[in-house]
């Protein structure tokens, strides 16, 4: 008997913490749920109380452009897209309302559940007329419209793109920030900070070199200072932010893997400086004198920007040129003679001053002299006689060994001339 009553204990025993056991996991279960359901309508209050809505850094994949896209949210589960990309909206600024909505699957996911043609376009399984590749039917740009959300606050929310686990950023917009103007900005913004008529930029990364172009089109490609374009070439999708910052879609390892670098902020002198814990790496722009003597511009002396005794000189020039042949004076500038190898410094208006033809002899990497045989041609060599204080001014800017340097690196098509001689005489020059 008392083994009997023993064996019913023990199951006694054994069925009271079963019964506990499950008491617990239900218990567990509904502080999972509770907590969900807690962080969703946390992150939609969020999403929603941004009065202007956010920038949504997007991308379909690191082998393709990114493009910032603007959205608003509304507590009707109405989502607003704002977009000017080549894609979205054919390079015009357009809006468009759907809906979306945070569900909860392994956490929270924000999902765009109502087609909206400006942000679908890069999720459709459709092919791609803009591009050159082969048929990508079924395939489009292989872009996700659900993320799961990996943070968020009053100013910044992280997600992941569900399918291809991309990372995707949303800025908070500011307040004051019309949508349309702000892709104006952007579009300023780049053209500032960089140009098509540039040379090719070059990423240094602890003690490897890479040559860097496309920045102008926001694709990326890197390859190896004296690599093989062919086989050694990586592409990096990237966008430029509102503050003027690069972000990469994904860090670029280069060829050896020995660095990883994501981000890079604008520095005040207009150099990019990577700001990723532990990395030394930059962008740089070419060399000023390169840059000057290459082939492809013309640059023009901005007479605002004349000091010292450049500007009495010019002024000389321009009173000059008024009273002998009744026109004004346009500018003094270089242009490289091919017929003669070297530059002309030259005026141009409708009779036009001629040119007056000098060579160039670059010092370094930021300094410049110049000679001159004063060679001209046929209407130069009779405006030299007729007006001397042309002569005068060209006398001068040779006369002095310069250093140069350029408000922004990455794109020197503004270049300023200070004499080593005297700094206080100066001029710049801009690309045409």
């Amino acid at each position: 008997m008392k083994k009997i009553f023993a064996i019913l204990f023990s199951l006694a025993c054994v069925v009271g913490f079963t019964s506990c056991d499950h008491e617990i996991d239900d218990a567990f279960d509904e502080g999972s749920a509770h907590r969900l359901k807690h962080a969703i309508e946390r992150y939609d209050n969020l999403l929603c109380n941004a009065e202007n809505g956010w920038v949504m850094e997007y991308f379909a994949t690191d082998q393709e452009e990114g493009f910032p896209m603007l959205v608003k949210f509304s507590k009707t589960k109405a989502a607003t897209f704002g977009a000017k990309n080549k894609y979205s909206s054919n390079n015009k600024y357009a809006e468009e309302t759907s809906m979306y909505e945070i569900i909860a699957d392994n956490g929270p996911v924000l999902t765009f559940n109502t087609y909206n043609s400006l942000f679908h376009v890069f999720a459709s399984p459709e092919d791609i007329p803009q591009t050159d590749e082969t048929d990508e039917q079924g395939y489009g740009h292989d872009g996700d419209y659900e993320f799961v959300i990996i943070e968020g606050d009053e100013n910044h929310f992280k997600l992941v793109g569900k399918k291809h686990g991309l990372v995707i950023n949303m800025q908070k917009l500011p307040a004051d920030m019309e949508w349309e103007n702000y892709y104006v900005e952007m579009e300023a913004l780049m053209a500032k900070l960089v140009s098509p008529r540039v040379p090719n930029l070059t990423l240094v990364a602890n003690d490897e070199r890479y040559v860097v172009t496309g920045m102008h089109e926001g694709l990326l490609t890197f390859v190896p200072e004296g690599g093989d374009a062919v086989t050694q070439t990586i592409k990096a999708a990237f966008i430029l932010q509102m503050n003027g910052n690069i972000h990469l879609a994904v860090p670029f390892r280069g060829i050896k893997e020995k660095f990883e670098v994501q981000n890079f902020q604008m520095m005040e002198d207009g150099t990019f400086k990577c700001v990723d814990e532990g990395q030394n790496a930059y962008f740089e722009g070419p060399a000023l004198t390169e840059m000057f003597i290459t082939k492809n511009f013309d640059w023009h002396i901005n007479p605002e920007t004349l000091t010292g005794k450049f500007k009495p000189a010019y002024d000389a020039v321009v009173a000059q040129v008024k009273e002998t042949i009744k026109s004004d004076f346009k500018f003094f500038g270089f242009r490289f003679e091919a017929k003669l190898g070297s530059f002309a410094i030259c005026e141009h208006n409708g009779r036009g001053l001629g040119n007056i033809y000098i060579t160039e002899d670059a010092i370094g990497n930021d300094g410049m002299k110049f000679t001159t045989e004063f060679k001209a041609d046929k209407n130069g060599g009779r405006d030299l006689d007729k007006m001397n204080t042309i002569k005068e001014f060209i006398q001068l800017v040779v006369s002095s060994e310069y250093q140069l340097s350029t408000p922004v690196p990455l794109a020197p098509t503004t270049i300023k001339f200070v004499s080593k001689q005297d700094p206080n005489d100066s001029f710049e020059v801009v690309a045409q």
